[in-house]
């Protein structure tokens, strides 16, 4: 498979025209060089450049994202991204002791292969670790969004979504230094299922008031039923 975009498949991956692609480009507002005088827009680089625009978008533009996924015949069925199917009570965690970074991201991918959801842990979080030293994955809402820098489907028995909650909040990069004390792990097999999965988690946390009932959840049916509220499914 090509690496690189060129101006024209990019303009239609990002359902733009050229012109705007080409417009970005020389303003760096994307990851792009120029070879032998054409643009090449390397692919991984333009994964992660909308992985962080999903990130730290207000809801309108994650539902504006979230539509444009879900147009491109990307191979995902709609279905499989329902919070009912990809976060299970198992993998709710609600009194996760863990007081640092490094030992919540160590045993909480420990805990979820002790359920059969992944099979090497250490793999898993090692992955997860050298995605948050590039950059955090905490957002200014106390919640993290932690996943590896590329789908490990080799090492997954098929896309979860787990929870865990910290009594307080620890530090974890957040902004600020605002503490972090609810940490979803997103496991995709594939680029595309990552990011449709990752709109659909940010919209949903976007939301007046999620974020808040999902901190006083007495147990896990209360936060499944929060997020299925929250997705517009019915509970």
């Amino acid at each position: 498979m090509d690496a690189y975009f060129d101006i024209e498949s990019l303009a239609k991956y990002l359902h733009l025209t050229p012109d705007q692609v080409r417009k970005m480009a020389e303003r760096e507002q994307l990851p792009g060089q120029r070879v032998g005088g054409d643009w090449r827009f390397p692919k991984r680089e333009i994964f992660h450049w909308f992985e962080e625009r999903i990130g730290v978008a207000d809801e309108p533009e994650v539902k504006k994202y979230e539509t444009l996924l879900q147009s491109r015949d990307s191979g995902v069925d709609p279905d499989s991204l329902t919070i009912a199917r990809l976060m299970p009570n198992e993998l709710i965690w609600l009194d996760c002791p863990c007081r640092s970074k490094n030992s919540l991201i160590r045993d909480l991918c420990q805990w979820v292969a002790d359920k059969g959801y992944i099979w090497d842990a250490e793999k898993m979080a090692t992955a997860i670790q050298s995605r948050e030293q590039l950059h955090s994955t905490a957002l200014e809402n106390g919640i993290a969004l932690l996943h590896s820098r590329r789908p490990q489907a080799d090492n997954l028995n098929e896309p979860f979504l787990a929870l865990a909650r910290t009594p307080s909040g620890i530090p974890f990069g957040g902004p600020r230094g605002i503490l972090t004390d609810m940490f979803f792990l997103i496991a995709s097999d594939s680029d595309a299922f990552h990011l449709q999965l990752l709109a659909r988690i940010t919209r949903i946390l976007s939301q007046t008031n999620v974020i808040s009932e999902l901190r006083d959840a007495a147990d896990e049916q209360q936060v499944i039923q929060v997020m299925l509220a929250a997705e517009g499914l019915v509970i």
